[in-house]
């Protein structure tokens, strides 16, 4: 067929289900082994692009060739695997090939042989990258989480030093009133005039008061000195 670079083949015996060959670049396919039975096949072709055209069948053919069915299996166990399921499965002693040679051939048998170790590769290393990934994930959360922590503390610890200042600054705000208050009374509430504009000074207490209310608001009070 003109720009196929490629053919997908399938048959089937008695209406059973479709064996799927290999995909193959030769115009001929062979399949060794058979029994005998109706046989059909369907072919597509596959362009470079990897775009296939519709199957075309073949008509119905008799052929002869063992007798008889192949040994049942004799064995099945499932594995679990991440994401997935691992199937085993055997044969009876001295059946094995007769099965492969009904379905594909000894050549064919071994290259699903090889084909099954690459999908265990492949889903061995898939398995190993989403660890991987898992486990960088759970890094990236705790830092994420201890670094929330921290933000969290400094910002509570933040909260309680305004909280404090403030509670200072009332308390400072209270005694100044109750300093003010003495030192007017004790000096007959007399007033001198203003020095200058926009300033009034309470006598020469002002220093005094001066100081004690920078004691208020500083954590070591420095002493009061008078000139």
């Amino acid at each position: 067929m003109n720009g196929a670079v490629g053919y997908d083949v399938e048959w089937r015996k008695d209406n059973g289900n479709w064996i799927k060959l290999q995909r193959t670049g030769m115009t001929s396919v062979d399949v060794v082994g058979i029994y005998a039975g109706a046989y059909v096949a369907r072919v597509r072709a596959v362009s470079a692009f990897d775009i296939s055209s519709i199957w075309r069948n073949s008509i119905l053919t008799n052929l002869k060739g063992k007798a008889g069915l192949p040994p049942a299996v004799s064995f099945l166990t499932a594995t679990p695997l991440l994401f997935g399921i691992g199937l085993k499965w055997g044969f009876p002693a001295g059946g094995v090939w007769k099965v492969q040679d009904w379905r594909y051939g000894k050549q064919l048998a071994e290259q699903a042989g090889l084909h099954q170790d690459d999908l265990i590769t492949i889903s061995n290393a898939a398995a190993t990258q989403i660890r991987a990934d898992q486990d960088k994930r759970l890094v990236l959360e705790q830092r994420l989480s201890a670094s929330e922590q921290i933000h969290y503390k400094e910002l509570s610890d933040a909260q309680t030093k305004q909280a404090r200042l403030r509670e200072r600054l009332a308390t400072a705000d209270l005694r100044l009133s109750g300093l003010l208050d003495t030192t007017d009374s004790a000096s007959g509430s007399s007033v001198p005039a203003a020095t200058g504009a926009g300033g009034v000074v309470h006598g020469g207490t002002r220093p005094d008061l001066t100081q004690r209310m920078l004691n208020e608001l500083s954590e070591s009070p420095a002493p009061v000195t008078k000139d």
